[in-house]
């Protein structure tokens, strides 16, 4: 007992993460293009009214899809008809 343990600064900074930022114009111009970035682990947020919105793949299939947007889990990620 008594025995401290001594950690590298590195460990104590926080981790750097980029992220590409754009404002709604720019991201509505690429918008399928950032999606497809988003979905292959690329951090996109979208600035607006001072707060910055990020792309987050979900799982189709997760409670928190059926839950927050009423995606039922035989959505197939095409289109239905109204």
């Amino acid at each position: 007992m008594g025995e401290s343990i001594s950690l590298s600064p590195a460990l104590l900074r926080p981790k750097t993460v980029r992220m590409t930022t754009l404002t709604v114009t720019e991201a509505r111009r690429n918008f399928t293009a950032l999606l497809k970035r988003a979905a292959s682990g690329e951090e996109i947020g979208i600035c607006y009214g001072g707060k910055i919105f990020v792309l987050t793949p979900i799982e189709k299939d997760s409670w928190y899809a059926e839950k927050e947007y009423g995606v039922q889990k035989r959505f197939s990620g095409q289109r239905q008809n109204a």
